[in-house]
């Protein structure tokens, strides 16, 4: 309701400033004289229209931020559960909880975000679906498939969920259209979208994060990290352990990463500062530019690979050229090893 009436004063205004604009040529009334001496009556219309945009946009943002869960169901599980959730379309959204309480929160929506179902449409469109919210002993499920093949444009819907659950806990995600978030959660997690972002915030343990066109956020991360993007980029903030990190086409940024680290991109540019390494760091790029910051005071044995090479290392042994490095930095320890084929390396 509230999209359409937006739509609608939205034309009106248009409407109303081209009509006054033409009014103005055919008269030959000068634009800015018009706007000068135009009557109160036409400003005084203009401006409410205005107000009530502005009003309906912070209507339809309230609306959607406290959008009414389709359905709710309430489950027991322990700190050992397994909580998978599957959907076509929609999104997943896991939070952690001090609890042992469960609940998830089924969304849905038109397979067109704009359009408004009544409950009975959302019925009968459902019955094209296997819905299953179910607890099978410590596994706890959340998941949609299409029965049969659907007209998308005009039967079908867009089913999100969201669920609270205990902290520690695994998770088996996956949706073939929509973002997956994570938040607040200890133990291993395993998160697949075909086409949507994955945001991870406060998570610890073994995790695998995969999408096939979106972009990839992990922030206070700490474990086993494996992420593959197909076409976008990521960004980890203040992440700890063994990381490996790989896009096929966007760019990659490490800020404040502590552990081992790989990471490859075959078209971006990546940027690290490593606050702490352990075994290994090797970036390469086929396609962009290198900038990495290393801890200082710690020993490394470095080999270095671009069109060209900046470092200014104070104590280095070895060969340094412009688009090669290759020696010792404060006696060797930490293998570093940065490669990029069509761009420049800088490393401090």
């Amino acid at each position: 309701m509230q999209f359409h009436l937006l739509k609608l004063i939205s034309t009106l205004i248009i409407k109303a400033f081209v009509y006054r604009q033409i009014y103005c040529i055919s008269s030959g009334t000068n634009h800015l004289n018009m706007f000068l001496t135009t009557d109160m009556n036409y400003m005084n219309t203009y401006k409410i229209l205005i107000f009530l945009v502005i009003l309906l946009m912070a209507a339809v943002c309230q609306a959607q931020d406290g959008e009414t869960p389709y359905l709710t169901k309430q489950f027991k599980l322990s700190n050992a559960s397994t909580v998978k959730v599957e959907t076509v379309g929609g999104n997943i959204d896991i939070v952690g909880q001090s609890s042992s309480e469960a609940k998830v929160e089924m969304y849905v929506r038109g397979n067109n975000s704009h359009d408004e179902l009544s409950e009975e449409e959302i019925k009968e469109r459902l019955e094209n679906y296997e819905v299953n919210i179910s607890q099978e002993g410590n596994t706890l499920n959340a998941i949609v498939r299409p029965k049969k093949n659907i007209n998308w444009n005009n039967k079908g819907l867009s089913i999100s969920f969201k669920v609270y659950a205990p902290k520690q806990i695994t998770t088996d995600l996956e949706t073939a259209g929509g973002n997956i978030a994570l938040s607040d959660l200890t133990g291993k997690q395993e998160v697949h979208t075909s086409g949507g972002n994955i945001d991870v915030a406060s998570v610890t343990g073994d995790s695998r994060l995969e999408t096939a066109g979106g972009n990839i956020g992990i922030e206070d991360f700490e474990g086993k990290l494996t992420v593959v993007c197909s076409g976008g980029n990521i960004d980890l903030d203040n992440v700890k352990g063994e990381i490996m990190v790989e896009t096929a086409g966007g760019n990659i940024s490490l800020a404040g990463t502590a552990g081992s680290v790989e990471a490859r991109t075959s078209g971006g540019d990546i940027r690290a500062k490593i606050t702490n390494l352990e075994k290994f760091l090797t970036l390469s790029s086929s396609g962009g530019n290198i900038t990495a910051n290393l801890p200082e005071g710690k020993g490394f044995d470095v080999e270095i690979r671009g069109d060209r090479v900046y470092t200014d290392f104070a104590n280095f042994k070895g060969f340094l050229g412009k688009e090669k490095v290759e020696g010792k930095v404060n006696g060797g320890g930490v293998p570093v090893k940065m490669t990029t084929s069509g761009g420049n390396i800088s490393l401090n």
